[in-house]
């Protein structure tokens, strides 16, 4: 069956990867409640769990393991989580089939990252976008401590028009 996708029209699209439980709910990486279970709050989740291929190919790759975990989050009582191996090569991490159209004006991403690392630390992450076959990588940049950061990043080169037809990460020398 071949996959379909409930992500299509305008942006934005928005997902925390929550499954609408926990054993706390956080707001911004920040801890606001105790348990909780909430069905309702949940998150669209990836339509691929889990397709990871080398940088731009369709091969199949071991060297990074996404998985959705409670034990931290941005925003709900989940996230997701990628362990790797150090791997010279870029893997891709194919997360969503999207039917998306920007409509006007500038197109941004927000993006929540955490590398649990004190000190400037490099994200080794990325977001790709793929438009009319191609995947576009957009850098997510360093995080300044092991605290939870909010990355904004301007997808310049996508217009009004174009469909965005899959959404998913980049991570470089994991």
């Amino acid at each position: 069956i071949p996959e379909r996708t409930a992500i299509s029209g305008n942006l934005p699209f928005a997902t925390h990867f929550n499954m609408g439980n926990g054993d706390r709910y956080n707001y911004k990486g920040k801890r606001t409640a105790g348990s909780w279970y909430n069905m309702s709050s949940q998150d669209v989740v990836p339509t691929y769990r889990w397709m990871v291929v080398n940088e731009n190919t369709e091969t199949a790759s071991t060297a990074v393991q996404p998985s959705l975990t409670n034990e931290d989050a941005y925003t709900g009582g989940a996230c997701l989580r990628l362990k790797g191996v150090n791997n010279a090569n870029g893997t891709d991490v194919i997360l969503f089939k999207t039917n998306l159209t920007p409509s006007k004006g500038k197109v941004v991403a927000k993006v929540a990252i955490k590398t649990g690392k004190e000190g400037e630390t490099e994200s080794k992450l990325s977001l790709i976008v793929r438009i009319n076959g191609s995947w576009k990588a957009y850098a997510l940049g360093d995080t300044e401590n092991a605290n939870w950061a909010e990355k904004k990043v301007e997808l310049n080169d996508i217009t009004a028009g174009q469909k965005i037809e899959r959404i998913g990460l980049r991570v470089k020398n994991s």
